[in-house]
């Protein structure tokens, strides 16, 4: 009787903290910049039904018209997407699409976390199921942030990992597309993939890759090259050697990587084609919560 009354009362206290939580999923696409998340969205997007992706593009698109209406700019007609604002931009005078990077450089980033939450809370009171995030939690202080920003939501994390090797290739395609809105270099992306992904320690239960030294020397070198043709500058050998020291290749020939927290799948876009790991992480999402899509 007392085993049944305390099967009883668990499975009251379990739906209680349930009914808490908001109906839907946040579904984070975490990885460096350039790895590949926005791809997999745009593909889950397609898959998943009664699901939205809120896509970098799509919260810079938002950000701009905002500072466009407090500019009191009026384009010729509405703009619907990030390729006609572009194009929109490239008809400014000088000076005044001068000011519109400034002023989205300095506070573009908390507006588009404030529409973010805003965005996220309209969607699901729309009866959606899945809100798709692209984000990169690369230092502790922006994991600790998601944590609390979502601890009333039900979440799924996945890390988009990308080797180092086809990180290179990702940027350089990306500059290179018309609907690029800003061109990227790979200052960042390598910053955040030596501090996301960290030396596995003995008791690590999911190592994400192994790197071996010679072709992690190569694949920067390669990076700062590139670097160099958009900058016009040398990146000093102590950033390789920095990198090196960080991840342990200062003193091993190989080591097993692994992201510094929690996460709920791994997929590879160095591997799997950004359709095959939508396929993964909708197989998974779903095993988890037997929710049918």
């Amino acid at each position: 009787m007392k085993k049944s009354l305390a099967l009883f009362l668990l499975f009251v206290l379990t739906a209680l903290a349930q009914a808490k939580k908001p109906p839907g999923v946040l579904l984070l696409l975490d990885g460096t910049g350039s790895a590949g998340k926005s791809s997999i969205g745009r593909e889950l997007e397609r898959s998943l039904d009664h699901s939205v992706f809120l896509s970098e593009e799509l919260l810079v698109f938002n950000a701009y018209n905002h500072l466009i209406r407090q500019h009191k700019l009026q384009p010729p007609q509405p703009l619907h997407n990030l390729g006609e604002l572009l194009r929109y931009r490239q008809t400014l005078p000088a000076a005044t699409e001068a000011a519109l990077k400034q002023e989205f450089k300095s506070t573009g980033e908390a507006f588009m976390k404030r529409d973010t939450r805003r965005l996220i809370r309209q969607i699901l009171g729309q009866g959606h199921h899945t809100i798709i995030l692209d984000n990169t939690l690369w230092q502790p202080e922006l994991v600790r942030q998601w944590q609390e920003d979502t601890r009333d939501y039900n979440t799924f994390h996945v890390i988009v990992y990308c080797p180092l090797k086809k990180l290179l290739k990702h940027i350089q395609t990306r500059n290179l597309s018309p609907e690029t809105y800003e061109h990227r270099d790979v200052a960042l992306p390598l910053e955040m993939y030596f501090s996301m992904y960290r030396p596995a320690g003995p008791k690590t239960r999911r190592v994400i890759d192994t790197l071996e030294r010679n072709a992690v020397v190569r694949d920067l070198r390669n990076c700062f090259a590139y670097q160099k043709s958009l900058t016009g500058q040398n990146t000093p050998d102590s950033l390789l050697q920095s990198y090196l020291r960080r991840s342990h290749l200062d003193t091993r020939a190989k080591v097993k990587i692994a992201p510094f927290f929690d996460y709920d799948l791994i997929v590879n876009t160095g591997t799997s084609s950004p359709s095959d790991c939508a396929k993964e992480i909708q197989s998974m999402l779903y095993s988890r919560t037997r929710t049918q899509y």
